[in-house]
């Protein structure tokens, strides 16, 4: 499998690179900081799949102009985001091959990143869902574990002992204020989200 990564900064997303190598994946991978380089390369390559860091005039400057040369090219916008393109998502389901993976990718979502089964992380999302999965999966990067339920909005931690239960919950509070998401902490130290869904 050939792959194209497009980031100003490459080290923000090392880690993606690292899960890459540990992995043993049979994948060659190019990587660019600036729009020239990677139009070059892009131009004189064929790539199963483009990744590119999302920002906000990426449509413009990237995705635009490749889905017009190669429209079924498979490009995964990473993002914390939330309206990657500012449009409706069904359009873009429909007629491109565009799909955003929240940051940051998490080691058991790899195989999955690169197989046909992945799915956009934002398509039929609100932007209150979209917010919750982002810190569920900055939770789960940094201590693995944690559980977000979807049907009960809450954040659980039956199986995390008590005293790194403290330690995530310090910074999940600090994660759901940051966005202005009410919520609650139960007994058992759950986190119950109080926000309109």
């Amino acid at each position: 499998m050939k792959i194209l990564i497009y980031n100003d900064n490459l080290g923000d997303l090392e880690y993606l690179y690292n899960i890459v190598d540990v992995m043993h994946l049979n994948i060659i991978a190019d990587k660019k900081t600036d729009f020239e380089s990677f139009f070059n390369v892009y131009n004189k390559n064929s790539y199963d799949i483009v990744f590119i860091e999302y920002s906000i005039n990426i449509w413009e400057e990237l995705v635009t102009p490749i889905v017009k040369v190669n429209p079924a090219q498979k490009i995964i916008l990473i993002s914390n985001e939330y309206g990657c393109s500012g449009k409706n998502c069904l359009p873009c389901k429909e007629k491109h091959n565009v799909h955003i993976v929240i940051k940051p990718i998490l080691n058991t979502e790899i195989m999955n990143l690169f197989s046909k089964k992945f799915k956009c992380e934002e398509y039929s999302r609100s932007k209150l869902e979209f917010n919750l999965l982002t810190i569920s999966k900055k939770m789960n990067f940094n201590y693995g574990s944690i559980d977000f339920n979807r049907d009960t909005y809450s954040f659980e931690f039956d199986n995390i002992n008590e005293t790194k239960k403290i330690m995530i919950l310090t910074d999940l509070v600090s994660e759901l204020k940051n966005i202005d998401i009410k919520y609650k902490v139960n007994e058992n130290l759950n986190v119950s989200i109080l926000d309109e869904r």
